[in-house]
Order: C-alpha cells, then sequence, then structure tokens
C-alpha cells in the first residue's frame, strides 16, 4: 500500500471490491511469484581453447533446467544458441561436441518450477575446456642413421602448435639402447646451448600451425662430450609455457653415430717378406675411414719383429717430406681408400737387413686420433755390390759376394 492513512469513520478501508477507499490510500492485490526463470552468462576462458568440452550446474531443479549454450572464438562473435540438454540435472556434465578453438562461452539455463511445485536455484556454472600441448617434434639434425657426428653434436628440430605463439624443447640422449640417459637437455631449466631464440625475450622459439611457420631450435652439445665411435639415441618434446604449460609428446627415436677413427691401414709395398729392396724403399699403404674423412698416416721402421725398437717416424701430420700424390687438403692428406706413397729419406736405409714396419691413419677433419696399427710387415734391403772391380789371376771369390748390378 502507498501512501494516505485510515481514520476511525473509514469503516469500509479494507473492503476490497466496494467503492470506498480510505481517503487517499491505494492498494492492490499481490500475485504468486512467477515460477519460471532463465539465468545467463558469458563465460570468458582467458585465451582460446583447443576444445571446449563440456558445461556443468550446481544448485537444486525440481524440475531440472534446460541448458543452451552458443560458443564464440576470440572475436566474440556468437552464433545461435543450441539446446544442450532440455532436463539438465544439477552436478551432471554434459559434454559439447566440435567446439574447437573457442574462447568465449553463453549458458543460458531455464528453470521452471510451475509442474514441480517448490523453489529451484542455479548456485554456480562450470565450463571444461582442453588446452593441448605442442605436437611432437619433428627431429632434423642428428639425422636417423647419422655416422659423421661431432662428439658436441648441434641438435636441430621444430614443432606445431595450433594456437600458441611459442615454445620450448626437452631433448633426451641415450645411449643405443634408447633406454639407458645419457644426459637430458631441459631448455626450460637452462638456455646453455641453445641459439636463435627469437620469442619470450629471447628464451624460446616462435612456433606455428605449420612446420614451415615455426623456427628450427638448435642445441649444441655441451661438455663433457660424447665419446668417439659411439652409437647413440635421442627424442625430443615440446612445451608451451604460455598456454597449457605442459609437455606434448616425444617424437620418435633416432640413431645417430659419432665420429669414427679410421680402420687400421693396409701394406702393400714392400710386400711382407720382400728381400732385395732398396735402402731408400718406396713405402705404400692405404686406409679407409666409415665417416669418410681424409687421411694422414704416420710409418714406424723397426729392427726389430715386434717393432720394440723404431729406427725412424714418419709422420705425415708433421711433414709432407717424401709424401707424394696426395689429393686432398691442399695436397697434404689422401681420400679414404686412396694409395698413400712415401720415398724413404736420407740417411738410407743399411744395406743387406731385414727391418720391419707398421702405419696408422689419422683423421685431422673428424675424431683426429690415430687408428689402431696395421699388422706388421717385412723386408730385407740388397746388399752392397762395387763396380768395375777387376779380377785377376789368383782372386778367391766366396759365395755371396755379388759382382756387378
Amino acid at each position: 500500500m502507498t501512501g494516505g492513512f485510515e481514520a476511525a469513520s473509514d469503516t469500509n478501508c479494507k473492503n476490497a471490491g466496494t467503492s470506498n477507499y480510505c481517503n487517499d490510500i491505494q492498494y492492490s492485490t499481490l500475485q504468486a511469484p512467477a515460477q519460471a526463470a532463465h539465468y545467463e552468462r558469458v563465460v570468458d576462458i582467458g585465451k582460446t581453447a583447443d576444445t571446449v568440452d563440456s558445461i556443468q550446474y550446481n544448485g537444486t531443479a525440481k524440475c531440472g533446467a534446460e541448458i543452451q549454450y552458443a560458443t564464440a572464438d576470440s572475436a566474440g562473435t556468437f552464433g545461435s544458441l543450441a539446446t544442450l540438454q532440455p532436463y539438465a540435472v544439477p552436478g551432471t556434465t554434459y559434454p559439447l561436441s566440435s567446439q574447437t578453438l573457442k574462447r568465449y562461452v553463453r549458458v543460458v539455463i531455464t528453470l521452471n518450477d510451475q509442474s514441480c511445485g517448490g523453489t529451484s536455484i542455479v548456485t554456480d556454472v562450470t565450463v571444461n575446456y582442453t588446452l593441448l600441448p605442442p605436437a611432437a617434434p619433428t627431429l632434423s639434425a642428428p639425422a636417423s642413421g647419422a655416422i659423421t657426428q661431432s662428439i658436441t653434436p648441434v641438435f636441430q628440430l621444430k614443432t606445431t602448435d595450433p594456437l600458441d605463439t611459442y615454445v620450448q624443447y626437452k631433448i633426451i640422449v641415450y645411449q643405443s639402447d634408447c633406454s639407458t640417459v645419457v644426459r637430458t637437455i631441459d631448455q626450460t631449466s637452462s638456455q646453455t646451448g641453445w641459439s636463435g631464440q627469437d620469442a619470450s625475450a629471447s628464451t624460446a622459439y616462435v612456433v606455428g600451425t605449420t612446420l614451415g611457420a615455426s623456427t628450427l631450435a638448435s642445441h649444441t652439445y655441451q661438455s663433457a662430450a660424447l665419446s668417439y665411435n659411439t652409437t647413440y639415441c635421442w627424442k625430443a618434446a615440446a612445451i608451451d609455457p604460455g598456454g597449457s604449460n605442459s609437455f606434448g609428446s616425444y617424437s620418435a627415436t633416432q640413431l645417430f653415430t659419432t665420429n669414427q677413427t679410421p680402420a687400421a691401414p693396409t701394406l702393400t709395398q714392400p710386400a711382407s717378406g720382400q728381400t732385395g729392396v732398396s735402402t731408400t724403399p718406396e713405402l705404400r699403404l692405404y686406409a679407409t675411414d666409415p665417416d669418410p674423412d681424409y687421411l694422414k698416416y704416420k710409418i714406424e721402421v723397426c729392427s726389430t719383429s715386434n717393432c720394440s725398437t723404431v729406427v725412424r717416424t714418419i709422420d705425415e701430420t708433421s711433414s709432407q717430406t717424401g709424401w707424394s700424390s696426395q689429393s686432398q687438403q691442399g695436397a697434404t692428406a689422401y681420400s679414404s681408400g686412396q694409395t698413400a706413397i712415401h720415398t724413404y729419406q736420407a740417411a738410407a736405409l743399411s744395406a743387406n737387413t731385414q727391418y720391419w714396419w707398421r702405419a696408422y691413419a689419422i683423421d685431422p677433419g673428424g675424431v683426429n686420433a690415430f687408428s689402431t696399427a696395421s699388422s706388421i710387415g717385412t723386408f730385407t734391403t740388397a746388399p752392397t755390390t762395387q763396380a768395375n772391380i777387376n779380377i785377376n789371376g789368383g782372386t778367391t771369390i766366396y759365395d755371396g759376394v755379388t759382382i756387378g748390378h
């Protein structure tokens, strides 16, 4: 009631339906409240989600509630409402379908207690969504099966992500069994060794929806270095710190082998056991490198059969004197498998003497370490000869003396 008052003479003040009112007093009859209502809200996830998965509400609903929804991407343009569930029960999660790359969700809940009676209420609404991590990385280097790798190799990789703009990586290096960990390299813990970062204050890499739109990440293996002549296994995963902030699936594993030392050389000249060899012999040999790197050689000429006593060491890494036919590194080295030639330099070997020799190969552009020794070969130099000797009567020639050439 609004305004006026009731005097003692106003006997019909409360007689509804009469023409006698209490002075200026107005009144109305209150009707029962409506028993249907709409609850509506726009939920901002805060960023574009990979998928919007489901809607749930809590409270009480005497007759159940109708849930309708519409979604919008980051531009905020909604489509028409779709009915998710005509009789939704509180506390039940109702899944959505095909709601990808959305940010906003408009939720309309309709309560109607007219047929059930009582009072219903919505206490909260939950929208469930998923932020997916980046895809499993694509590994570029070392390539699968590579056999020429440095003991501090450069790992290169990239990935894709449909939503986020930058990623970081984790690399795991194993022994060749792909299960025994040698080292874990986690960019979220340290930037050491990583290069080319172009996002998040140079701590991460740009990522796109395609590999072509993503930056190639590079990491140089840090000390202690890997071992030579060894096969390793590696894989990687990516994380999106500005999105799900979780690592995605690992890539498939790939094997690589670090640089290998050359094979032990093969001695070809003089042939083992050869006699009558010059005291300044031409020594020929060759080796192969599995990588294949260019080669240099070291020869040991010995006076004992096990080479415990070395007469001379001829090291091509120290001097090119006497070496010929080099085809690599500015005519200072040989190709893998190419025959190396060295002419023995003064002072000459002794005549009519047995010698033994062996050799090693080194790959300066690779492991830069000498191979194991070749097998030991042996040869005997020719005896001394004299020219223009006159033999007069009465001269005795003994067995083993060579006359002339």
